[in-house]
């Protein structure tokens, strides 16, 4: 059996290493894979604890492993990990926990006190809002003060869906006609779900774990850090043999018998107060199906993980989801997925970057958005001096902006300026069918 685990590294600076996903053979109590986490954007976010920093909740949903960072969902295949898809929307800001649920993963925004329902196609399947939609992209726009509840847990329960907002305790309903408060919770609580015991939750400020009228003390271990105190408890898992596993800080695991409600057993990640566990999921299988060979902890130095460390980067897969999708004509997603392969512009080459931001300026052609296409097309004109060669019909695309927002003029100047290459045959068709408007607005 293989367990994953999602870790946030507090007070880390930019360009160093904020988080990582590792994976574990549980029986054999074996890190087996630690991955570290990309940075989307250069800025962490102000608030030191967390912000934008490592990967946050696991997900399983048709056969692929969710796997969230703050502002996007990594789609990777549970036997090697690797990539191969990545889902990200506006509503993504500050993402904590995910919850998969028939056509779709629950997601909790976090950041605008709300849960939204994404597919795989990046298709929002449902939304609700406790303060109203967010109206801004949240992936840019980092706001904690849209952040009043810190909404961190989603379940389901009698066939409803239900979250939890962590500032108040409160435990909202989802209805058709929105969302109502049903039950009040101990604060700041995480991975709060409901069966028929009662509510389970990990109460993270006592160390505590409660589920219906039993309480069980986990050990507070470890030493403590500038915003980190020992025995924070986030992640919950539940394991065949009817126990759970619960993460802690500094990162470790506890495994917890249920019944006899007691610590069994531990693992330790990493005894530095910078480490936090963030979600763990368990996989289906064997530890010997992640591919690597595994070693006794005993037998490892305590820094393993760093000396073990895999890079986790998927920016070439995103550009190549990126174009598939324009490709298909799904030119939104397309667009998404461009603005995120732009956050960080030293990890591609030059001719890469220039066919990202033509790419993104097309995307707006097809979407009708003209003075955006426009715009983003003078601006890669105006720094690719000497390159323009490779961008082939920049020109003709500016051309037809022009010419479908009224300015006849410089659309029938950027034809004449065009480089003269063959073109395909849709945007030749296109070209002729704007210039024989022109010719016939000039007649007029």
């Amino acid at each position: 059996m293989r367990i994953l685990a999602t870790v946030v590294l507090r007070t880390s600076k930019p360009e160093e290493a904020h988080g990582f996903l590792v994976a574990i053979d549980w029986p054999a109590r074996r890190v087996v894979r630690t991955l570290a986490a990309p940075g989307l954007y250069g800025e962490l976010g102000y608030r030191n604890r967390g912000g934008r920093r490592g990967f946050r909740g696991l997900a399983r949903h048709q056969g692929r492993v969710w796997l969230a960072a703050s502002d996007a969902i990594y789609l990777l295949d549970p036997a090697s990990l690797g990539i191969v898809g990545m889902v990200s929307h506006r509503y993504m800001g500050s993402i904590h926990d995910l919850f998969a649920d028939g056509d779709g993963v629950w997601v909790t925004c976090t950041g605008a006190d709300g849960i939204f329902k994404i597919n795989e196609q990046q298709e929002v399947v449902d939304e609700r809002w406790v303060k109203g939609r967010p109206a801004r992209d949240l992936r840019v726009h980092f706001d904690d003060a849209l952040d009043t509840l810190h909404i961190n847990s989603i379940y389901r329960y009698r066939g409803e869906i239900y979250f939890y907002a962590a500032f108040t305790g409160e435990v909202f309903r989802v209805r058709p006609e929105g969302v109502e408060v049903t039950d009040t919770l101990e604060r700041m609580c995480h991975n709060v779900f409901r069966d028929e015991r009662g509510f389970f939750r990990s109460v993270s400020p006592l160390s505590e774990l409660r589920y219906g009228e039993t309480t069980v003390t986990l050990p507070r271990e470890g030493p403590p850090g500038e915003f980190t105190h020992p025995g924070w408890l986030r992640g919950l898992e539940r394991l065949p043999n009817g126990h759970v596993l619960v993460g802690s800080s500094p990162a470790r695991i506890f495994e917890v018998d249920l019944e006899a409600a007691r610590v069994v057993d531990q693992f330790v990640f990493k005894e530095d107060p910078n480490w936090t566990i963030s979600s763990i999921a368990v996989l289906d299988g064997e530890g010997a199906g992640m591919g690597e060979e595994t070693a006794a902890l005993t037998a490892i130095p305590a820094d393993r993980l760093e000396t073990r460390l895999e890079s986790f980067d998927p920016y070439g897969d995103l550009s190549r989801l990126a174009y598939a999708k324009f490709k298909a004509g799904a030119y939104a997603d397309a667009l998404d997925l461009i603005r995120v392969c732009l956050q960080f512009e030293e990890r591609h080459p030059q001719d890469a970057l220039d066919a990202l931001r033509f790419h993104e300026g097309l995307c707006h052609f097809f979407l009708g958005d003209y003075g955006r296409s426009l715009a983003a097309l003078e601006l890669l004109e105006k720094y690719a001096v000497g390159r323009l060669a490779q961008l082939g019909p920049l020109k003709y695309y500016q051309g037809l902006c022009h010419e479908r927002m009224g300015d006849r003029r410089r659309a029938l100047e950027s034809f004449r300026q065009a480089a003269r290459h063959g073109l395909d045959a849709a945007l030749q068709a296109e070209v002729e069918r704007s210039l024989r408007r022109l010719e016939l607005a000039t007649a007029d």
